[in-house]
């Protein structure tokens, strides 16, 4: 962040500040996401044209198997609430055409990267804390500021995800199966996040997608 914490939104600082999207940035692999699919979602007219889009890119695979970790991200462009999906077709196909990639094939497990983020109240106090002080030494801190933050001065991304980290991985929502599909509400202008983990062959799922 090149801004000056004393005077940002507490909601940017919160979204910024995510540990589990950042350890996305900071991934080891040092890939990029692609996109898979744009379309319009209202109006004929180009100028006023909201647009949908899902990106995915692979990821070091923090399971210690062959699989790499999947990033996928849904974008709601439309100005209302959607339900938007992400089929494992679309979010490989790179690795294979009309779905016949391997990764296709398999289970994954789903985890929320946006569920972790510090909520705007504490970024406010945050915010708060550095303006009283007179600079931005004051606030986001693993050790001081709230439990649950990731301490980056003190682990890095890369050991913290070798480490398997909770804070970097997300939270476990549910599991996607074989030529299965990601579901998600995602608010208008808004973004769903995900990392996908490789499950082991016959390993028990927890909800289908």
């Amino acid at each position: 962040m090149g801004n000056d914490i004393r005077i940002v939104p507490a909601k940017d600082l919160s979204i910024l500040s995510n540990a589990a999207v950042i350890a996305v940035n900071q991934d080891p692999s040092g890939s990029s996401a692609a996109r898979r699919w744009i379309w319009a979602t209202n109006g004929t007219d180009p100028r006023s044209r909201a647009f949908s889009q899902m990106w995915s890119g692979s990821l070091k695979s923090t399971t210690g198997g062959d699989e790499s970790d999947m990033v996928v991200l849904i974008i709601n462009g439309a100005n209302e609430t959607s339900v938007m999906n992400a089929t494992l077709v679309d979010i490989f196909d790179d690795q294979g055409p009309v779905g016949s990639a391997k990764q296709v094939k398999m289970s994954w497990e789903v985890r929320d990267l946006w569920a972790n983020r510090m909520s705007v109240e504490e970024a406010q106090s945050i915010i708060g804390a550095s303006s009283d002080a007179g600079n931005v030494t004051t606030g986001y801190n693993a050790t001081t500021v709230g439990a649950g933050r990731y301490n980056a001065t003190k682990t890095s991304y890369a050991e913290g995800l070798a480490n398997g980290d909770e804070l970097l991985l997300g939270n476990v929502t549910t599991t996607v199966m074989p030529s299965g599909t990601i579901t998600a509400t995602v608010e208008p202008h808004g973004a769903a996040m995900f990392r996908l983990r490789a499950l082991p062959t016959g390993m028990k799922k927890r909800d289908e997608l």
